[in-house]
C-alpha cells in the first residue's frame, strides 16, 4: 500500500515541470521570452513594484505568482519558484504594448492588452491592476472601443 502511495506522489510531483512547460507554451510566455528575455531579477534594479494579483496571458491565468516591476525600459515580469525554469524573466518594452481593449464580464471590468507587433500574445488584467500599470506607460498604446 505504501509503495503505491509513494509511486502516486512521485508521479504527481514529476508532473509539475511538464505542466509548467505546457502553460508557458499555451500562454505565449515562450514567445515573449524569445523577444524580451532578461537577466534582471528585480532585486538589483530601480523601479516600482506593482501589486498585480492576476494576469492572464492568452487565456492562461497566473494568480499570485507574478512579481511585476515598472522600470524605465518597460514592465519587468518575473515569477516566484518553482516557475522560473520554464518561465524566465522578461522586460516588455513600453512600446510593445500596442492596443488596449476594455471588456465587461458581468460586473467585472477587465482590460486586454495586445503585446508585440505583430501580436505575440495578449495580457488580460483586472481594472485595478490595469489602472496601476497604466500610470507607468511611457508610450501610450492605442485604446480600442469596448468589446
Amino acid at each position: 500500500m505504501l509503495v503505491w502511495i509513494g509511486i502516486g506522489l512521485g508521479v504527481f510531483l514529476l508532473s509539475f515541470p511538464i505542466m509548467f512547460r505546457l502553460m508557458a507554451k499555451a500562454s505565449g510566455w515562450k514567445k515573449l521570452v524569445s523577444s524580451y528575455r532578461t537577466e534582471l531579477n528585480g532585486k538589483s534594479i530601480k523601479g516600482k513594484r506593482l501589486r498585480m494579483h492576476t494576469a492572464t496571458f492568452n487565456g492562461i491565468p497566473y494568480q499570485t505568482v507574478l512579481r511585476p516591476v515598472a522600470i524605465k525600459q518597460g514592465l519587468l515580469l518575473r515569477f516566484i519558484q518553482p516557475l522560473p525554469s520554464s518561465h524566465p524573466s522578461i522586460v516588455i518594452p513600453w512600446r510593445a504594448f500596442k492596443t488596449v481593449r476594455k471588456t465587461q464580464q458581468g460586473k467585472r471590468t477587465n482590460y486586454i492588452i495586445s503585446i508585440g507587433d505583430p501580436e505575440i500574445t495578449t495580457m488580460e488584467l483586472t481594472q485595478a491592476d490595469f489602472k496601476e500599470l497604466e500610470t507607468h506607460f511611457r508610450v501610450k498604446p492605442k485604446y480600442l472601443k469596448d468589446a
